[in-house]
């Protein structure tokens, strides 16, 4: 009768260390912490988010990645020029590029 294959060991890694990337933690009026109202693309109603970090070299338009503050949460990323201090004022503009199109 044949003999089985002895099982390879199991090679033990080293860990590869992902370089640290420089955070932007603040463009123009805005700051990480900060709140902002915003209308995100997809949906119709204006929702709160927690302003987290900031890619003013976007390939599209200066964005930010923020975290909703509704009940669902979850992360998004938003161009920064949808960003308004209050609700009335996120729809609005949300409204006028509705329109623009």
């Amino acid at each position: 009768m044949a003999r089985k294959k002895k099982a390879e060991k199991a090679v033990k890694r080293k860990p590869t260390k992902t370089p640290e990337r420089e955070r932007i933690l603040q463009y123009k009026n805005w700051k990480s912490g900060d709140f902002a109202w915003s209308v995100p693309y997809g949906e119709t109603k204006a929702f709160q988010f927690e302003l987290i970090e900031f890619y003013p070299t976007d390939n599209i338009e200066p964005a930010v990645s923020a975290m909703t503050l509704q009940a669902a949460g979850g992360y998004r990323t938003l161009p920064i020029s949808l960003l308004e201090e209050t609700k009335a004022k996120a729809k609005a503009k949300w409204l006028s590029l509705k329109n623009k199109k």
